[in-house]
């Protein structure tokens, strides 16, 4: 992932978390302990602290079960911690044992919806998520031909597959 030098953008650990609910108190103690967490809302699983820690975006991934997508964001998290970087639109095999992946930028329309812990943790939208989009089981991208849609991966980008950035 390419990053721009941002400037450190306020966060849920700038805060005193005697303020904080347990629950709010247990999930940045998991930030602070490991400089990032996963969290799973509806049908969407996506990374949190990326940002902070990495300066690259947080990634959300919707389509595959939670205990797979933990494991595919610790695998991005090592990578990325180790210096690796990504673009958007580019096929990577990085993850799930050499399956290729394209990121996509997520919509702030999608923000509200998909990704609540982390809107809690930057204090609002003021932070980048990509998509790990995932092909369907004969490799197939969502906008190619041939892509099984009876796979379940939701559209978080803004202009749908067919309008995904290169």
């Amino acid at each position: 992932m390419t990053s721009n030098s941002k400037p450190v953008i306020w966060t849920a650990l700038d805060a005193d978390d005697r303020e904080f609910t347990p629950a709010a108190r247990d999930f940045v103690g998991a930030i602070r302990a490991h400089g990032w967490t996963g969290h799973d809302d509806h049908d969407c699983s996506y990374s949190i602290g990326f940002q902070r820690a990495l300066g690259v975006p947080e990634i959300a991934i919707t389509g595959l079960d939670a205990g797979t997508a933990r494991v595919v964001l610790r695998d991005a998290w090592r990578l990325m911690g180790s210096g690796k970087r990504y673009k958007i639109g580019v096929p990577y095999g990085d993850f799930l044992h050499d399956c290729r992946v394209v990121f996509q930028p997520v919509a702030k329309r999608h923000f509200e919806s998909q990704l609540g812990w982390a809107r809690w943790f930057y204090a609002g939208d003021d932070f980048d998520c990509w998509q790990m989009v995932l092909p369907d089981g004969d490799g197939h991208f969502p906008w190619e031909g041939g892509y099984d849609d009876s796979e379940t991966q939701a559209d978080l980008s803004e202009g749908g597959w067919s309008g995904r950035v290169l």
